[in-house]
């Protein structure tokens, strides 16, 4: 396909990601490759990594235009008016170009540009204005902390949040982390294949290098993505996709044969699939508030043979929890909220949420605690988790929680103790993040509930 035609889809591709809606960015990107069934696999995979690069560094190119750049936004700022959307997104690229972060040269892409624009009737000496505007704000703000998240790809309300939790050395290793694109990692059910035989198996049937995991004694990780669907064994049930972090979170829970289990936010169900396993194929009751989650968590059981091992119940928003929920050994609270811990694999995240957002999950969260809390048993165990990084969504929730409930005593994973690096288990929460183990970011705290009241 020529250039400028490429550069065409891209920037189609660019305006279905700016739009304002509930899907995920690999939702619209699949959405739209498959509308765009024509393309072959070498330009449907520039295509994609382009527009994640869009997505990933849109606030390195975007900020020195000034604030409120994603979603399209063309509004006055600061009194200057803003190009219209598609203007703005070749800018975009013409500055991701220009920064070395595109697929393309910087020559290579102005000459696209300059065939884009002649096939749209507009003048082709529009890519050098819009080139030289961008490149006229090179110098950005002034202030460190916006420099620092212009630097990072982050927007500044973000990279304010990192340096004032961890100090500007620590946020800037993550932010860079974070810039990476996520491994794909896999799960291996090893009551029906052993890891190695996965890892021999899959290389054979993908051709390509499959390794294990650092951290996780169930985990793999693939050379590049594939077509799982096509393989034998991910199609008999023995893998099953799941981040390296988030299987370190369930090793985490300690749960054991013999325990109820209550996974109270289990949406599609990946760490329920996961606590079925560790129980030895006994009862997980898997709860959420959108019946449709909770129907892909039955598929994926029926396909892991795990259909009779997982019993999902719909709970409302709010009000009394269903009667058929009864007290468990361990209450799991896998607790909705901003999900920046996998910017990585979601980069679209740090530009649809804001600290109004962050507040809002917070609230949310403490609630969910307080509904959940009757269901732990006497002596059973409370875990909250989330797969953020600001203290905000993490340890100010559970400081507030727990002032609140003396009757919990706090509890520390032994198995993450062991098995993790230190730092992950410092204060006795376990975090995990991106340089620190090279798994999304996780946070977790735990609890036992006391049989009688506090000392």
């Amino acid at each position: 396909m020529k250039p400028e035609s490429l550069l065409g889809i891209l920037i189609e591709l660019i305006e279905r990601l700016a739009e304002p809606g509930p899907l995920p960015a690999d939702a619209r990107v699949g959405k739209y490759a498959r509308e765009k069934s024509f393309l072959g696999s070498r330009d449907r995979r520039f295509v994609t990594e382009a527009a994640y690069g869009w997505l990933r560094h849109l606030p390195r190119v975007r900020s020195p235009l000034g604030p409120g750049a994603f979603a399209g936004s063309h509004k006055s700022v600061g009194g200057a008016p803003r190009p219209e959307p598609t203007s703005a997104y070749l800018a975009d690229v013409l500055a991701l170009a220009r920064e070395r972060l595109f697929p393309w040269s910087f020559e290579e892409t102005m000459a696209a540009a300059r065939g884009y624009l002649e096939a749209r009737g507009a003048e082709s000496s529009r890519a050098e204005a819009l080139a030289r505007a961008w490149e006229a704000e090179r110098a950005g703000p002034s202030d460190p902390l916006a420099r620092f998240g212009m630097e990072t790809s982050l927007p500044e309300w973000l990279a304010r949040c990192l340096v004032e939790e961890r100090g500007i050395d620590r946020a800037r290793k993550l932010a860079q982390a974070l810039l990476e694109p996520a491994p794909v990692d896999l799960r291996v059910r090893l009551s029906r294949l052993p890891r190695e035989e996965a890892r021999r198996r899959l290389e054979e049937e993908l051709g390509q290098r499959v390794t294990t995991t650092p951290w996780s004694p169930w985990g793999l990780r693939l050379e590049r993505r594939a077509r799982l669907g096509g393989t034998r064994t991910f199609r008999e049930g023995s893998v099953e996709i799941e981040d390296e972090g988030s299987q370190l979170v369930v090793l985490a829970l300690e749960a054991t044969p013999g325990m109820t289990v209550v996974d109270f936010c289990a949406g599609a169900g990946g760490k329920s699939l996961a606590l079925a396993e560790a129980l030895g194929g006994q009862g997980v009751v898997a709860c959420d508030v959108e019946a449709r989650r909770l129907a892909e968590l039955e598929r994926r059981a029926r396909r892991a043979g795990l259909e009779h091992d997982i019993r999902c119940v719909v709970t409302e928003p709010a009000g009394p929890l269903p009667t058929e929920l009864q007290p468990a050994d361990l209450v799991f609270v896998d607790a909705p909220c901003s999900g920046l811990g996998t910017l990585r694999r979601n980069p679209e995240l740090k530009l649809r949420h804001g600290p109004e957002d962050v507040l809002r999950f917070s609230r949310l969260q403490l609630t969910i605690l307080e509904r959940c809390l009757p269901l732990v048993r006497p002596g059973g165990q409370l875990a909250y988790a989330t797969c953020s990084l600001l203290a905000e969504e993490n340890e100010d929730v559970v400081h507030r929680f727990a002032a609140e409930h003396p009757e919990l005593c706090p509890r520390e994973s032994q198995w993450a103790r062991s098995h993790l690096p230190s730092a992950c288990s410092e204060d006795g929460f376990l975090r995990l993040d991106p340089p620190s183990t090279g798994t999304d970011g996780f946070f977790l705290a735990m609890w036992t509930r006391r049989s009688s009241g506090p000392p």
